[in-house]
Formats: structure tokens, C-alpha cells, sequence
């Protein structure tokens, strides 16, 4: 959507982006206390650092998933 709006993509994008907005806002995002929650976030998983994360896709799924986690709240 962002890409539209710079000019970078045709108008006609903008549909996609919205639909993953929605989609995002309508299985992750909540309401607690009166403060959002984004829920769904790979906890920790990187790809450095050989020695400590075995970099492939099965260790990516096993991560934990969380909520409110900074890098996926980007706080």
C-alpha cells in the first residue's frame, strides 16, 4: 500500500495490500484492557550465529509463537 501511495507499484495493488491488512488485523490483532494486541510472532528465531541456530526451516517452525513481542509489534 505504502508502494502505491510512493508511486512505485500501479494503483491496482493496492487491493493486495489491503487484503493483508485485513487478514492480519482479523486473525492476530486483538483487544485486552483496552490496548492492542498483535499476537503470532516468532519468538526468536534468526539465521546468524551457526553455532547456536541450525538455520533451516524446521527450526524456524518450532520457534515459540508469541504475542506483543517487539520485533513483530515493531515497538
Amino acid at each position: 500500500m505504502k508502494s502505491v501511495r510512493l508511486g512505485y507499484l500501479d494503483e491496482s495493488y493496492f487491493s493486495y495490500g489491503r487484503k493483508a491488512f485485513e487478514g492480519i488485523c482479523t486473525r492476530y490483532l486483538s483487544e485486552k484492557d483496552g490496548e492492542l494486541q498483535l499476537d503470532g510472532i516468532c519468538l526468536t528465531a534468526g539465521l546468524g550465529n551457526k553455532e547456536m541456530r541450525e538455520r533451516t526451516f524446521d527450526y524456524y517452525m518450532r520457534e515459540p509463537i508469541v504475542k506483543n513481542d517487539a520485533k513483530g509489534a515493531a515497538r
